[in-house]
């Protein structure tokens, strides 16, 4: 048995609780690009007001201009609303807070499955050494299986990791980072 059989083994006993949490990060995801775009989380007009205030037009004509005068507004007014950045951001963080349950199914799943596989192994090395007349003793698949588990519990909901900032605006984003889970989830979610 190698780690690759390991995962993928766990990776189809998981199936559902993986699924389950793809589709919620995809949402979070998705919120998360669309205030992105919008420019509304904290810092983000900013810097979209300073790009656009020395953006060179090609384009001179009157219409060109109130159109790129009213970006510069709309991206201004909320450079000015710290309300709005601050909203912004506790929906975004609100979201970030709704992975957690769907991550802690896929560690839970994936603890479980790894324990029984790591059961498993430690069961055949015992019965190989005894059938030898030796004493039980490890291999490197036993600990390569005993470090898959390690790594399922440490990601950003594990309880030595989660942290209380406080929700202002100097406090930066929350940001996913699924630890050893990544190995059950597609890249795409990291």
């Amino acid at each position: 048995m190698s780690k690759n059989t390991i995962i993928e083994r766990c990776k189809a006993e998981c199936a559902e609780e993986i699924q389950a949490c793809l589709q919620a990060i995809e949402q979070y995801q998705e919120l998360l690009a669309d205030y992105t775009k919008r420019s509304l989380l904290p810092g983000d007009a900013k810097r979209l007001l300073g790009h656009l205030s020395e953006q060179q037009l090609s384009d001179n004509s009157p219409a060109s201009l109130e159109s790129h005068a009213e970006a510069i507004a709309r991206v201004q007014a909320i450079v000015d609303s710290p309300t709005i950045q601050f909203n912004a951001k506790r929906c975004v963080e609100a979201a970030f807070a709704n992975l957690r349950a769907p991550v802690l199914k896929v560690e839970e799943a994936a603890v479980a499955s790894i324990q029984k596989q790591l059961a498993e192994l430690i069961e055949a090395e015992r019965a190989f050494a005894a059938g030898y007349g030796l004493p039980h003793f490890k291999t490197p698949v036993t600990d390569v299986a005993a470090s898959l588990l390690a790594s399922m519990r440490n990601h950003s909901f594990s309880a030595d990791r989660e942290k209380v900032t406080g929700n202002t605006m100097l406090t930066p984003l929350s940001r996913l980072d699924l630890g050893g889970l990544q190995m059950l989830i597609p890249a795409q979610t990291g």
